[in-house]
């Protein structure tokens, strides 16, 4: 008997899609783990979201559910990046935001509750 030992990537879930957007590459930290294409300041936030909205509005059209992440630089740092949450929220969306965490409170606290997202930390020691 002959075993196949090369890896595969499947999709056990073929109605939800993963989409993986690098908003820009500002960070208020220089992590020792992170490389500077994610901290160096070249690519800034975008100035129109509508490319943004329209990529993530085609992909609905063949994935009743998405998983959306946000990743940068520090993507909490990207002018109303609230606001652009808002607007991709939907409820089939999961937005999940990853964050070194360096936002207070305040800032948190005026995220409104029935954004259907979740937040990812990374822990800097």
């Amino acid at each position: 008997m002959e075993i196949d030992n090369r890896m595969r990537i499947t999709n056990n879930n073929p109605d939800c899609g993963i989409v993986n957007i690098m908003l820009h590459d500002v960070c208020n930290y220089k992590c020792s783990y992170c490389h500077p294409y994610h901290y160096g300041g070249k690519n800034r936030w975008p100035a129109d979201w509508e490319n943004y909205v329209d990529l993530l509005n085609d992909f609905e059209k063949n994935n009743e559910y998405m998983l959306v992440s946000l990743l940068g630089g520090e993507p909490t740092l990207m002018p109303k990046f609230d606001e652009f949450c808002k607007k991709i929220n939907s409820p089939n969306r999961i937005i999940e935001i990853c964050t070194n965490g360096s936002r207070t409170l305040r800032y948190w606290n005026q995220w409104p509750e029935d954004l259907n997202a979740y937040i990812v930390f990374s822990w800097h020691y």
